[in-house]
């Protein structure tokens, strides 16, 4: 099994508006559910943080796990690297879900 980085949330929220695109955060999705990153609602500097190790915008994200009473929020990207994020850390970066096609196979 690998094991994820754990991202640890020693920043600040900042106030930003939502683009018409962003129909959530990252905290709200459930296991299985994934997403592309739309902005990141951070401080510059933590924002910087979380693109360097790969989790900006248009970065597709899937949720692998979430850790009970409010634990971390494992997820993958589309990279393919694995990071658990604090839930405010989650909070803070706006997703557009991406729906699977229920289309059958070819």
């Amino acid at each position: 099994m690998t094991q994820a980085a754990l991202l640890p949330f020693h920043g600040t929220l900042t106030e930003a508006s939502t683009p018409r695109e962003a129909t959530a955060s990252l905290s709200s999705l459930a296991a299985g559910d994934t997403a592309s990153v739309v902005e990141l609602t951070l401080e510059p500097e933590m924002a910087g943080w979380l693109r360097a190790v790969g989790i900006g915008e248009r970065e597709r994200v899937t949720v692998l796990r979430r850790a009970a009473f409010g634990g971390p929020i494992h997820v993958r990207t589309s990279s393919g690297g694995e990071f658990a994020l604090h839930r405010a850390l989650a909070a803070s970066v706006l997703i557009r879900r991406i729906v699977p096609s229920r289309e059958p196979p070819p």
